[in-house]
């Protein structure tokens, strides 16, 4: 047996899904040892001593309850803390939790009473893709961004499709599709435009103000210099550089189109309409008249 006896143990518990035992030590530490003793992952998050530790049968998720008021969930899949949560304010930290071998519920015990849990759920849908969406997500990018812009996120899933959404409310605000597959893509957000870099080597440049995005122009990989050919393969990445000289005309403009999206969708929602597609028929016959 290979434990550090110089940590003394807080909390352990068993795992039989992966045949491993996890130990809580006054070092704050949580880790995770295989059949042979041998140390398959530490987990670092709690401020306090950790003082007990419970496994949920459902999820597999290992929960932690800590003096520094915490309790906090961690994936012996993935090696990653899932969610943190606080105890209810003026409550003592847990000293102990406990819990039926069975269900969703769980209690943590401290000096002043007992709390009851229940996993509720563990995530929440913050975006959806797409019913049409080609394959599952390859890259989240956060371009970067500083107020008043607001914060964008691109996904590229599938081989081919490339998905721009609003950090904030996840709102899918436009998509494309390549003839290709990409091997990465970018975003400028004052200048409106998404640049997609395929594995064929072409660069593509799209407006976003659409949805789906409108097309700029494609520029194919040329590595010919004059007579002669330099053979340096396909590029296989690409950098955004950004450099504003005057942010404030960045801005203006920036704005300006905004409201150009702006009437664009107004303009949407009034084509969509057939009422109002009958009335613009009708007061279009009544000029030709």
């Amino acid at each position: 047996m290979s434990v550090d006896t110089r940590r003394e143990i807080t909390g352990l518990v068993y795992c039989p899904q992966q045949d491993a035992v996890v130990t809580a030590s006054k070092d704050l530490s949580i880790r995770v040892w295989g059949p042979e003793w041998e140390l398959l992952m530490a987990f670092v998050g709690h401020t306090a001593l950790v003082t007990s530790l419970l496994l949920c049968p459902e999820s597999g998720l290992l929960l932690s309850s800590s003096l520094d008021g915490t309790l906090r969930c961690w994936s012996l899949r993935t090696g990653d803390q899932v969610q943190a949560v606080s105890i209810p304010a003026g409550s003592d930290p847990p000293l102990t939790l406990g819990g039926p071998s069975t269900g969703g519920t769980f209690f943590s015990f401290s000096r002043t009473g007992v709390d009851f849990w229940a996993f509720t759920k563990l995530y929440e849908l913050h975006c959806s893709l797409g019913r049409d969406a080609s394959g599952p997500v390859r890259q989240i990018l956060a371009p970067s961004t500083h107020p008043p812009y607001p914060v964008r996120i691109l996904c590229i899933h599938g081989d081919s499709d490339v998905t721009l959404v609003a950090a904030e409310t996840g709102a899918v605000l436009t998509a494309f599709r390549a003839n290709g597959r990409v091997r990465c893509a970018d975003y400028c957000i004052s200048k409106e435009v998404l640049l997609v870099l395929t594995e064929e080597g072409t660069l593509i440049r799209a407006s976003t103000l659409t949805n789906p995005v409108a097309l700029l122009d494609e520029q194919r990989a040329d590595w010919t210099g004059g007579q002669q050919s330099v053979e340096v393969g396909l590029p296989c990445c690409m950098a955004l550089y950004s450099n504003i000289a005057d942010p404030q005309r960045a801005l203006e403009e920036w704005e300006s189109l905004q409201q150009q999206l702006g009437l664009k969708r107004r303009r949407r929602r009034l084509q969509d309409d057939h009422k109002n597609s009958l009335n613009i028929l009708t007061q279009f016959l009544q000029m030709v008249r």
